[in-house]
């Protein structure tokens, strides 16, 4: 290929480039999370962290002084490579800290809890996580809480220029093809990421309250409101058993993480039935018989025959 086709390839992947590079800066600044606790409570893990967010920083500045002068205007094909890769690269990097730090996971098994981690899938291929460093239970829980909210949606609410095409980069990340509540993409995101992280901020109050240790409730909040399930114990919620209370309180953070946060916005934007005309939110509802032949929705009221075999 001659160097003039080259550099027109190049024009069309390095734009893609600098978003990716981006959100990889992103993923290093929760990365030093865990690594400052681990730093406070002198863990030899924090030495696989402080490699792992070097190997990011490098992989950033590379890739960002490559396309310093490259303006970021995405077209639609390049909007879905960015939503692709950025979950591929993303998983590949957060995989670091498993792969350097204990339990040395094989590369292979830590870029699957990472994909677990960051789809909220919630599978994993660890035994003995009471036995792993807060640092490592405190990753798990913040990849997937990334993974929750959605790592496009994050860079878009926190990097003024990804505002350029937005709102369809917005929606080739999310589920939520809603009509737009707010004029801009930057203030859907902010909206949305606010939202998330209050009722992240509500769940760690109530399962501080409700008995669990500090790290416990931050990682379970996390995950509660990814509706993924990682947890700090083998026996998952399990684990709490005879504190039924945490298990109504984890029940609830799952609903309320599972019903679109656009829904949340228009609620608190003065469209107060927004939240109750919705089907999802109307299924989650508890309905009473009406009569023998009919049951009425607690959302709406309206009585429908019960469905037969």
């Amino acid at each position: 290929m001659h160097a003039s086709g080259l550099r027109e390839q190049w024009f069309h992947w390095a734009p893609i480039f600098k978003v990716l590079a981006v959100l990889w800066l992103v993923l290093a600044a929760f990365m030093a999370i865990p690594w400052l606790v681990l730093l406070i409570e002198e863990e030899p893990d924090a030495q696989a962290f402080a490699f792992s967010i070097a190997i990011v920083l490098a992989a950033v500045s590379i890739t960002w002084l490559a396309t310093l002068r490259v303006t970021v205007e995405l077209k639609p094909w390049q909007m879905f490579l960015v939503t692709t890769l950025s979950w591929v690269t993303i998983s590949t990097f957060a995989s670091l800290p498993l792969v350097l730090g204990a339990p040395q996971l094989s590369f292979t098994n830590a870029v699957f809890e990472s994909v677990s981690a960051i789809t909220t899938t919630g599978s994993t291929v660890l035994t003995g996580i009471e036995h792993l460093s807060d640092g490592l239970k405190l990753w798990r829980g913040i990849m997937q809480w990334l993974g929750g909210i959605g790592i496009i949606v994050m860079g878009i609410a926190i990097l003024p220029f990804l505002k350029v095409g937005g709102m369809r980069l917005f929606h080739t990340e999310s589920s939520d093809w809603s009509d737009k509540v707010m004029p801009r993409t930057g203030g859907i995101a902010k909206a949305t990421l606010s939202v998330y992280v209050g009722f992240t901020l509500l769940a760690m109050l109530a399962y501080w309250l409700g008995g669990m240790t500090p790290l416990d409730a931050i990682v379970h909040a996390m995950t509660s409101l990814a509706t993924g399930g990682f947890a700090n114990s083998d026996a998952s919620f399990g684990a709490y058993v005879g504190q039924p209370h945490l298990l109504w309180l984890g029940s609830l953070f799952m609903l309320l993480g599972s019903v679109p946060f656009v829904l949340y916005i228009r609620f608190l934007r003065g469209s107060r039935l927004a939240l109750w005309r919705d089907q999802q939110v109307q299924g989650c509802c508890c309905c009473w018989p009406a009569s023998p032949w009919a049951w009425r929705c607690g959302a709406c009221g309206r009585e429908r025959a019960p469905s037969r075999l």
